[in-house]
């Protein structure tokens, strides 16, 4: 893609200081063009002012090999610049935090920094924009409006697959923080989710998404769509989250009965194999 990212300014007579304060403006380069004078033009002083997440680096990384550490310094560079008051997407196109990629940006950000605040907060502005059968917007935060489910463009930017993800996102922030209190609040989204997806299945348990929702999990078909297909890939997730949302259950203490997910779990993987599984191929098709 081209993207053209401007912003103009109209301005007075004399002196002034005009700024860019809606948005950041991740940028390498700066090109200013100057239109509908005729007298010259006087810059005074051009500055950037970096602001980012107040980060720590807890973790380090090196090796004998340079590639491999400057691939380090790259993606500890890359977080630290996608770091605002949430993780973001990237500094300059969209700049907005888009849950599903919290999977890999927040485990790595643990690991970097080890900062569980701002993977806290970026987790509750996520369930706190909901709708209403549980599953979470792709872009965070989305606004709200006066019914939610019923909003096509809404349901259209709510992409099942990422909801999927949370039970092994929580798993994980467990795993590094040990705050069980954060993680306990959002065990009823988890629930709720799993619950709306049993109601898509079909007789063996298959997930078909609602051709209104959006079946994105990678841009993997950038000439169709897997909109209202099932899909082996969509299902293995439903397995993946039944499994970590048992494993989640039980390391928490929680006194509900995990067995029914894990076996749930057992019968999809069963259905999966029957339905999707290539023989000559090797692969799930």
């Amino acid at each position: 893609f081209s993207y053209l990212f401007a912003d103009r300014y109209v301005l007075r007579e004399g002196r002034q200081t005009v700024s860019n304060v809606f948005a950041e403006r991740g940028f390498r380069y700066l090109q200013i063009v100057l239109r509908n004078f005729d007298r010259p033009v006087r810059l005074h002083k051009m500055e950037a002012i970096e602001r980012l997440y107040p980060y720590s680096e807890r973790g380090s990384f090196q090796c004998s090999d340079p590639l491999l550490n400057k691939i380090w310094s790259a993606c500890v560079q890359t977080l630290k610049v996608c770091s605002t008051d949430t993780l973001v997407d990237c500094p300059w196109r969209e700049n907005t935090l888009y849950f599903n990629d919290m999977l890999v940006a927040a485990v790595t950000s643990l690991q970097v920094f080890g900062d569980a605040r701002i993977i806290a907060r970026c987790y509750r502005l996520a369930v706190s924009q909901a709708l209403a059968n549980g599953l979470l917007p792709s872009a965070v935060p989305v606004g709200v409006l006066p019914d939610m489910d019923t909003d096509a463009s809404r349901i259209r930017m709510t992409i099942p697959s990422a909801s999927m993800l949370l039970p092994s996102m929580l798993e994980e922030y467990l795993l590094y923080t040990g705050d069980e209190a954060m993680v306990q609040e959002f065990i009823e989204p988890v629930l709720k989710i799993l619950t709306t997806f049993a109601t898509w299945e079909d007789v063996d348990g298959l997930i078909t998404l609602p051709k209104e929702y959006w079946n994105m999990i990678d841009w993997s078909y950038p000439n169709g769509s897997l909109d209202g297909l099932n899909t082996s890939t969509l299902n293995w997730m439903h397995v993946g989250a039944l499994n970590a949302t048992a494993r989640l259950l039980g390391a928490l203490g929680d006194q509900r009965d995990v067995s029914p997910f894990k076996e749930k779990a057992a019968i999809i993987s069963r259905a999966i194999d029957r339905g999707f599984w290539d023989e000559s191929k090797q692969a799930y098709i």
